[in-house]
């Protein structure tokens, strides 16, 4: 009886600790969303350039519109001990609400 006792308050906690983790994730981390008023659905491109030697590698996310529309471009560098992964959710946000980048 005992054995039950102590697993009840543990499972609740447990239970309650996975909620807050979520929650966090989600204002952290978020989930990409429109702001404007239509959303796009956007397709991902690969996007390599060498200059001099240097060779740069990118990904454009570019919002699928009408034949011939044309949309804002943002060009969008993340910081130097990063990666574009850390940034996909805004960037994610750009493109579904029209925006290329």
């Amino acid at each position: 009886m005992k054995l039950k006792i102590f697993l009840v308050p543990a499972v609740c906690t447990v239970a309650a600790l996975a909620i807050v983790a979520g929650i966090c994730l989600y204002h952290y981390i978020g989930i990409p969303k429109s702001v404007g008023e239509k959303e796009y659905k956007y397709r991902t491109e690969e996007i390599s350039v060498e200059y001099n030697g240097i060779s740069l590698y990118g990904k454009a996310l570019v919002p699928i519109g009408e034949s011939g529309q044309k949309f804002k471009t943002v060009i969008y560098a993340h910081g130097a001990n990063s990666n574009y992964k850390s940034d996909m959710t805004t960037l994610k946000s750009l493109a579904e609400s029209g925006i290329a980048c």
